[in-house]
Parts: C-alpha cells; structure tokens; sequence
C-alpha cells in the first residue's frame, strides 16, 4: 500500500458501496488501484495527469471519477458513509445502544441524530400556524429548512439560484442571523442562510457553529472557552478523509450542551 492510499480498513467500508468499475473496452482494472488513484488527485488537488503511475493510467481514473459524478454515485456513496457514521458512532451518555440515532433525556427519546429540527422559542399563540418561529439564543441553531423541519413534508424549495425570491430571502436571513450572533453580515457562512435538500439536514458547518458561541455563552451564562470545546467535540471530519466537508449535528450538539446547565 503506498503512502496516502486508503489504508485496508478504509477499503472495507468503502468497497461494499461502489459498483463495479465500468467496462471501457478492456478488462476492468482492480477497483482500489483506481479509486487510490482518485483519492489522491482529490487529496492534492494536482492535476488528473499527474496521478502517479502506481495508479495506473490516469485517464482511467478520471473516467470512473467523471461517470460516477454524472450519474450521481457519488452522492450515494457520501450519503450511506454519513448514515453509517452516524448510526455507529460511539455511543454517549444518552443514547441507546440498540438504535444509535436516538438520543434520550432521562430514559426518554427526545430526538433523532438523523433528523434535523427547530430550536425555538415557544410560541406566543400555539394555535397561530402562520406565526414565524423565534431561534432561541440558549441553542445552536440549524440551518434554514423549505418545509419547517417538518419530517412529514420533506424537501427543498426548488428556486433556482437566480431566483428573485430566493436572492431576497438570501439577503434577509443573513442580516436576520448576523444580528442575532452579533457578527458582520459578511462573515455569516452559506449553510446559515440556505437551506438543504432535504429540509431535515442536521448538520452545519463548523464556520456556522463557531460563529454562534459567544451568543449560547451568554445567553447561558456559561465561559465561551468551554462552549468552544464542546463544538470542537462534535466537529466530525470528511467521510474518509475526502468526501464530502466538515460538519457538526446541531442535534447531538445541542443534547449534550444541555447537560453543561
């Protein structure tokens, strides 16, 4: 195995979620060799053709790459590697060990690690449907979501990106959020203001999290230093070592900060 190349556990996992290698009028050659061969060009960032030769031919590692962006293996791959990290991650205080994606307060379930939801203040007319919800300061916030978080109506809000309404929004929920962190507009990261596909991502990006300590902080009278080494515990590095980005679940963040009252 030479250095850099996915080490044989990483292959393990990785191996049983990848079809086979598509047939370009010879016989395929060995899946790791290729994919070592693509994981290094997306570590460095070099140029396709100077894969090294110890990977074979590099235009056939830009084929697969290329097909598999196309037709969307990729993201397949990135979203049952998230699914499986989450669902086997190490089991804390507060979760069960029979299903790893719920989390408990007391023996109770109170959430989902794989569902996203609000973190709000309660409403001042429970009945009023159309009445906006207010973040509550206490809890790190989750980034916008089409349906409300509403696990029955899943979904984005199908705006392109040069959408009028979709640009005002844009525009409007990051001065909401940099008023509400206390931070310049500019500095406010993309996941705070754009909501995912899904509409029930429980993931932010670390940029996202840091930037709302020194509000939970206050707001719970704790030091922001120790507010920062809980984020810093949740942030949960690339699938891999290279797929996909950072990220922190704004779900189990918010469980365990509970637990620093």
């Amino acid at each position: 195995m030479a250095r850099g190349s996915l080490t044989d556990k990483q292959w393990v996992r990785l191996e049983a979620l990848l079809p086979e290698l598509p047939v370009m009028g010879r016989k395929p050659r060995d899946r790791r060799q290729v994919f070592d061969g693509i994981w290094w060009r997306a570590r460095t960032g070099s140029p396709w053709r100077d894969v090294p030769e110890r990977y074979g031919p590099w235009e056939t590692a830009y084929s697969v790459f290329r097909r598999w962006q196309i037709d969307g293996t990729w993201a397949r791959i990135l979203k049952k590697l998230q699914t499986n990290v989450t669902a086997h991650s190490r089991v804390r205080p507060g979760r069960t060990v029979t299903n790893g994606s719920l989390l408990t307060t007391n023996g109770t379930p109170v959430a989902s690690s794989l569902i996203g939801q609000n973190f709000a203040l309660p409403k001042k007319n429970p009945r009023d449907a159309k009445e906006p919800l207010r973040p509550d300061p206490k809890w790190f916030q989750p980034r916008p979501s089409a349906g409300g978080y509403d696990p029955t109506i899943p979904g984005a809000s199908n705006l392109g990106p040069n959408n009028t309404d979709l640009i005002k929004t844009v525009r409007d929920r990051r001065s909401a959020v940099a008023a509400f962190d206390g931070v310049p507009p500019e500095s406010v990261p993309a996941d705070a203001v754009t909501a995912g596909g899904s509409g029930l991502d429980p993931a932010i990006s670390p940029a996202y999290a840091y930037e709302q300590v020194d509000r939970v902080a206050k707001a719970r009278h704790l030091a922001p230093a120790e507010v920062k080494r809980l984020v810093a515990h949740h942030v949960q590095g690339r699938v891999l070592g290279f797929l996909g980005q950072e990220r922190v679940n704004v779900v189990e963040l918010n469980h365990d900060l509970a637990r620093l009252m």
